[in-house]
């Protein structure tokens, strides 16, 4: 592992803004597919009273959880495969990566997600 680098974190950053803003639609094209088979899917909603409300959610929901993430499924995982073929290491840490979030409207939204950030950490070497 590098020491910890600002310009890899932006690219990080960029990633995940990018494949939000870009495959987002993905989640509702699943979620649509999923009730045309007879699936009940329940939609999550959050509500807060302010900005405030809004922070603690952001922080404890989206920053702490993707730390501890990052450092499981790229850190442990994915440098257990750091002996076999890079592409089956890419595969099996995304794919862990999907099912551990455990939605069917985002399972290939998430397996996208783990592979890219997987292509990242193995192209920078963090």
């Amino acid at each position: 592992m590098q020491k910890f680098d600002a310009k890899f974190s932006v690219l990080a950053v960029c990633l995940a803004v990018g494949m939000f803003l870009g495959l987002g639609f993905i989640n509702s094209a699943f979620q649509q597919l999923l009730i045309k088979l007879g699936l009940n899917v329940v939609e999550r909603q959050l509500s807060f009273s302010g900005f405030g409300d809004l922070l603690i959610y952001v922080f404890a929901l989206a920053v702490i959880p993707a730390i501890f993430e990052e450092i499981f499924f790229r850190g442990l995982i994915l440098n257990s495969f750091s002996g076999a073929n890079k592409v089956v290491g890419v595969v099996l840490t995304s794919l862990c990566f999907a099912l551990y979030h455990g939605s069917a409207t985002q399972f290939f939204y998430q397996f996208l997600y783990g592979v890219g950030f997987c292509v990242l950490a193995l192209a920078l070497k963090s």
